[in-house]
């Protein structure tokens, strides 16, 4: 079953490489824009993630500035020492956190807001020791993380049960999982599933997406059969006055004098296909279909009838002219009605809506190289 969100945890991030895009990161964001599945980034782990950043660049300065003191020992050249420059920490913050609204902004991740529960809420479940706080106390930043996520989405419709916005939360912290915490999203509507990785993630939406497709693309197909069948007896005069049947594909028959064709009849309709993808294509848009149709050509066939040669008895001569004489004068002229079964290809082009398909055009109908007279 989908997500209506997805939201990741700052061990998550960190371990993609965020801002920049890892290849999982980037199957997460693509699956889940196949899924129509938001992914959004509470606004606490952004900030915590800066934190991080700045820690990190503040780390990497001083170890330069470390490096070139010691460089200074032994390089007594001030002009090469002027060209060596310390990382600048606030700089290289500022680079970090623009990548990262850019990632934000191609695509179209949204960023829930701190909550605004007071001070005194999470005091309180601190002092009670509820998830996500330990016995230590640890558990502030967790606990303003998932409360920020659950705030932003109350209230919201979604695919979960009783309508309740799923939530699908990549954190490797147990924490999260606590039942105290999954009740209290479902008491705000909103359907937690805990998942530990974004490898997890994109294997859980890889399979929704490969069943819900399947039943999506079943679904296209029946819609299309639908406006076919309402477009039957358009199909059948197409079939009488469009149809081109070569007189030689109706040798099947056998040994004929005459054929006279009298009509063409629609059996069924199968094998319907569109250009229609459910999970990439718009709605609105012209579309391909195509089936095959099973018909039935019904034709009058005129064949000549000979009788059988006539016995012999004891003391009786055959003669062959004398037969071929006897066989054209007993000969008679049948007339019966048979019926050919063929295969044509249908096509036309239709405009796909969510009820299904309408105005459908530009159809044609020719024989099939599926019919029995072609082989398969």
């Amino acid at each position: 079953m989908p997500f209506d969100y997805i939201a990741l945890d700052t061990s998550a991030l960190r371990a993609a490489g965020w801002p920049d895009v890892s290849d999982d990161l980037e199957s997460l964001l693509r699956l889940a824009r196949l899924s129509k599945s938001v992914v959004c980034l509470p606004q606490s782990v952004l900030l915590e993630l800066e934190d991080f950043w700045r820690n990190v660049h503040q780390e990497r300065s001083n170890k330069a500035q470390m490096a070139l003191v010691k460089l200074e020992e032994v390089v007594k050249n001030a002009d090469v020492l002027k060209q060596l420059q310390i990382p600048d920490v606030e700089g290289q913050l500022s680079d970090s956190v623009q990548k990262a609204e850019m990632v934000i902004g191609k695509w179209g991740i949204q960023v829930a807001p701190i909550t605004s529960r007071p001070v005194e809420h999470f005091f309180k479940m601190a002092a009670r020791k509820e998830a996500p706080f330990r016995k230590d106390g640890v558990g502030f930043k967790d606990a303003v993380i998932f409360f920020s996520l659950i705030d932003y989405l109350t209230g919201r419709r979604g695919c979960g049960t009783g309508g309740r916005v799923r939530l699908g939360f990549i954190a490797s912290d147990s924490d999260f999982a606590h039942e105290s915490l999954i009740n209290a999203a479902s008491d705000s509507g909103v359907e937690l599933l805990l998942v530990k990785s974004i490898q997890e993630m994109n294997e859980s939406m890889t399979s929704s997406l490969e069943d819900r497709g399947k039943a999506m693309f079943a679904q296209d197909r029946a819609q299309a059969l639908d406006a076919l069948e309402q477009m039957r007896p358009k199909i059948e005069r197409m079939l009488n006055t469009e149809l081109d049947i070569p007189a030689s594909e109706l040798f099947s028959v056998g040994p004929a004098e005459t054929l006279d064709l009298n009509g063409v009849d629609l059996l069924t309709i199968d094998s319907v296909w569109t250009s229609f993808n459910p999970l990439l294509s718009n709605l609105s848009t012209p579309t391909k279909i195509t089936a095959d149709i099973n018909i039935a050509i019904r034709l009058s066939v005129t064949r000549r009838v000979s009788s059988e040669q006539a016995p012999l008895r004891v003391g009786e001569k055959w003669s062959q002219s004398l037969d071929l004489v006897a066989r054209m004068a007993a000969t008679k002229i049948e007339t019966t009605e048979e019926a050919l079964s063929k295969v044509a290809k249908l096509e036309a082009v239709g405009v796909k809506t969510p009820a299904g398909y309408r105005d459908l055009t530009q159809m044609s109908v020719r024989l099939s190289k599926k019919s029995p007279i072609y082989g398969d």
